[in-house]
């Protein structure tokens, strides 16, 4: 049973991590809206972060700014300085 959990868990962390790979190339290529849609809902902070520049991107202010504070799962604001750096932009 415990590996179960384990091996379901461990699938979901690496397709998040591929989502958070898709996501970059999608936003790298200037498509925001694609990488948008890929990472609504990811917990990884990595992944948090992507999602709040590509609504920055899309002008979509208050999501990014949701999605880049601190929340019960992760204390921090997502991919440190960099993360830290957008939320200022964002609350200006």
């Amino acid at each position: 049973m415990g590996s179960i959990i384990y091996e379901k868990n461990a699938i979901s962390f690496w397709m998040q991590k591929n989502m958070q790979l898709l996501a970059s190339c999608y936003l790298q290529n200037n498509q925001a809206h694609c990488a948008y849609h890929i990472l609504k809902g990811t917990l990884l902070d990595q992944c948090r972060y992507l999602f709040a520049l590509s609504c920055y991107q899309m002008d979509l202010l208050n999501e990014a700014e949701a999605s880049l504070s601190p929340n019960e799962a992760s204390a921090e604001v997502p991919n440190g300085a960099a993360g830290h750096y957008l939320l200022q932009i964002l609350m200006i």
